[in-house]
């Protein structure tokens, strides 16, 4: 810079002193000329000057301007080395790029990628969807079960109807061999009391308990040793068990085992290890079923029992 003003100068200054020339020149010109000898001295001592500015435009850079040069391009470097930007090494470059390595990990960790299998999930939801979805299956399993066990009851109950029914019709045949007064009564009694029970089960099968009940209890009234009498008492117990009143139906169905002839004690076994599964005493129903294992292992309800026995 130093170098480059002393000749901005240099070249100022020397175009002044031509001017100044230029015009004593033609001041000269003007004045009356001289002696030769004059003239001529007077134009050596110009010549010498102009030589002597000349001289000091072109005067060559010495050492010390060169120094100061230097230290100027020095100050120079170190100014700008001040205005760049600070370039980290590449220690510390790995450690700036371990450390965003670690933040995308801990981010992939935690935000669940959304895909068909997931639907984007975290791992806790989806465990516990997987364990509400086990605990539903169960539940299922268990009414279907329910379900087919009812359904089972009530095809065998229907069984037993027309097996009834046959046995009534046959019973009929052999009231022929009575004499014709006693066959008569005894027939139109039996009839009666048929069409009244089967009155009773007609109410029970359209869900009409209380109507059943007070059927079913008159037919006992009026002819407690009826062969029909047993199931009568069955069935009252069956109408508290479908008013979910299953402490009454319990003492109702344990009134069967007071008759000495009929088909329905494994009936009412069963019935009251169910009653006590729908109150919740399960230590209770299970006992039923044991009991019911032990006494009628060769029961069509064997099976149900057994289901029943192993689920509580």
């Amino acid at each position: 810079m130093k170098s480059i003003s002393r000749s901005v100068w240099a070249v100022t200054l020397a175009l002044i002193v031509i001017l100044i020339g230029l015009f004593l020149v033609c001041a000269q010109r003007r004045t009356p000329v001289a002696s030769s000898d004059d003239q001529n001295g007077n134009d050596e001592e110009f010549r010498q000057e102009l030589l002597q500015l000349l001289d000091m435009t072109d005067e060559p850079t010495t050492p010390s301007d060169e120094s100061d040069l230097l230290a100027e391009q020095d100050t120079q470097s170190a100014e700008l080395a001040d205005t760049t930007t600070f370039a980290p090494s590449d220690d510390e470059m790995l450690a700036l790029l371990s450390e965003d390595a670690e933040i995308a990990n801990e981010t992939l960790e935690t935000t669940p990628t959304t895909t068909p299998a997931n639907m984007g999930l975290t791992p806790d939801m989806f465990a516990q969807v997987r364990a509400d979805v086990a605990r539903l299956e169960s539940q299922l399993e268990r009414k279907s079960s329910t379900v087919d066990s009812l359904r089972n009851i009530i095809d065998n109950r229907n069984a037993r109807l027309k097996d009834l029914e046959t046995r009534y019709t046959d019973q009929r045949g052999t009231t022929k061999s009575k004499p014709r007064s006693e066959a008569a009564t005894a027939t139109a009694t039996s009839s009666a009391f048929m069409l009244k029970y089967e009155e009773a089960r007609s109410a029970f099968e359209k869900f009409r308990y209380q109507e059943a009940i007070s059927q079913f209890q008159q037919l006992l009234a009026d002819n407690p040793n009826h062969k029909m009498s047993d199931n009568c008492q069955y069935w009252i117990g069956e109408c508290y068990y479908g008013l979910k009143d299953y402490q009454k139906a319990i003492v109702e169905f344990q009134k069967v085992f007071a008759y000495s002839e009929t088909d329905k004690y494994d009936d009412a076994q069963l019935m009251i290890g169910l009653a006590y599964v729908r109150g919740g005493e399960k230590d209770k129903a299970q006992k039923e079923f044991e009991s019911f294992l032990n006494s009628y292992n060769n029961s069509e309800y064997t099976s149900i029992a057994k289901r029943y026995y192993s689920n509580i």
